[in-house]
């Protein structure tokens, strides 16, 4: 993906292919080979001259692109860059890498010990939380996790450039032909679909709560509390 040239130093671009090459010509099964690729797939925003900001990718100042454009607009006379990035050091592939498959050697070792048959049940329900939520039984949500803004607000194709060009996604995947118009599309009225799924959840309200009201006017039970 064009984004991302230039986006490592040298050797660790050359790095990452001979250990991708490497793991993916071995005799190791096909978890295994997953795991590492899952790994690298972890480290390479440490490894590159990228950090991820919001929707975005920011480039390292030491990134060669990012030095023409400051050369290139010091020679049109053109004010630098409001912001300049400096990730600091920036680590070795191959202990970045063993790092992270120590971390989940680790991780396995941790729930092997404690000895117990993990279970997991996965219940999807297609519809907007504001809807669905309502119809859940009291007590049954122990924890909510979410990924402000939430998908399909953004497109973050260009966030994850690295990990898709690893991958071996290139410009022509994402190419803005008719049927990815359609995939964005609902992206761009996001957050109209969301005031309006609001303000007809909010008129539900409205009617169930003036029904209430009603029933309770009409019942002697209700009357009679008004005089204790």
């Amino acid at each position: 993906m064009s984004i991302t040239l230039q986006g490592y130093p040298i050797k660790t671009a050359r790095e990452l292919a001979y250990f991708t090459d490497y793991i993916m010509q071995s005799t190791h099964s096909d978890i295994v080979k997953n795991l590492v690729r899952l790994c690298i797939l972890n480290t390479l925003e440490p490894v590159s001259y990228s950090s991820k900001q919001g929707q975005y990718l920011a480039w390292d100042y030491r990134c060669p692109k990012i030095v023409a454009a400051v050369k290139d607009r010091e020679e049109k006379g053109r004010k630098p860059f409001a912001t300049r990035l400096d990730k600091g050091t920036i680590p070795e592939l191959k202990e970045t890498l063993l790092s992270e498959l120590r971390n989940v050697m680790n991780d396995i070792v941790d729930i092997q010990g404690k000895g117990t048959q993990l279970k997991a049940h996965c219940d999807f329900t297609e519809g907007s939380v504001l809807f669905e939520i309502p119809k859940m039984q009291s007590d049954t949500i122990d924890g909510v996790i979410t990924s402000p803004p939430y998908c399909n607000q953004y497109d973050y194709t260009r966030t994850y450039a690295m990990e898709l060009a690893y991958l071996g996604k290139t410009d022509a995947d994402f190419t803005k032909t008719e049927h990815y118009k359609k995939l964005i599309k609902p992206c761009k009225f996001a957050a109209d679909m969301a005031k309006s799924i609001i303000r007809e959840y909010l008129k539900w309200w409205m009617a169930t709560l003036l029904n209430l009201e009603s029933c309770l006017l009409n019942c002697s039970e209700y009357a009679s509390l008004e005089h204790i």
